[in-house]
């Protein structure tokens, strides 16, 4: 759910909520609330979360990518802590 929000809803939000913190920090209230940008505030949401999504995909080298994670297991009384294990090894069939 974090990575989600990290990743998804924080950057589509972003520039909504640097709109209205520069609004509300500016000098210039005088003039009541502004008026909106509502759609170019929504594009650059959705370009921001685009981008981030790419971002993290090209950067992602996780080395657990090509490996299965194996649980623990007790073998004859002990402990053996899981890991994880290449795909094409013979303990992973088990």
């Amino acid at each position: 759910m974090l990575r989600l929000i990290l990743t998804i809803i924080l950057p589509f939000l972003l520039p909504l909520l640097l709109f209205f913190f520069y609004w509300f920090f500016s000098k210039n209230k005088k003039q009541g609330v502004p008026i909106v940008p509502w759609f170019w505030l929504i594009i650059a949401g959705f370009l921001l979360s685009i981008v981030t999504l790419i971002a993290l995909e090209m950067t992602d080298h996780s080395p657990e990518m090509n490996k299965t994670y194996r649980p623990s297991q007790i073998i004859d009384g002990v402990i053996v802590p899981g890991g994880f294990v290449p795909v094409k090894s013979p303990e992973n069939t088990k």
